[in-house]
């Protein structure tokens, strides 16, 4: 004869089940919760994580963010423009030292 007596079980996920103790076999009940603890666990969190994301003030956030990019395209705007007037200082010398040889060449033929 089994033991039908009704007896609580605390679960590993410390869910407190109530089932008939059929010779250590779990009913199809218990099966049940214990097979959808982890949805039940995942949605939960999905759903807090949701809400907690509601609350933020989303206009805010993109305003940041739009700083944030304007200031990456004016740091890249600076390098850019510091790159190119780097450049165009050593045109200008170049030129400016064929110009002083000219005109050295102009004084020494001038001179004889």
């Amino acid at each position: 004869m089994r033991n039908l007596s009704k007896t609580y079980h605390m679960a590993p996920n410390r869910v407190l089940f109530y089932y008939q103790n059929l010779g250590g076999a779990m009913s199809n009940a218990t099966q049940i919760v214990d097979s959808s603890g982890p949805v039940a666990y995942g949605t939960g969190t999905g759903l807090t994580l949701l809400s907690w994301l509601n609350t933020w003030d989303w206009g805010f956030l993109v305003g940041v963010g739009i700083g944030f990019a304007g200031l990456i395209i004016s740091f890249q705007n600076y390098r850019t423009n510091k790159r190119f007037q780097k450049r165009k200082d050593q045109r200008e010398q170049e030129l400016h030292e064929i110009n002083m040889r000219k005109a050295l060449e102009q004084c020494n033929a001038e001179q004889d």
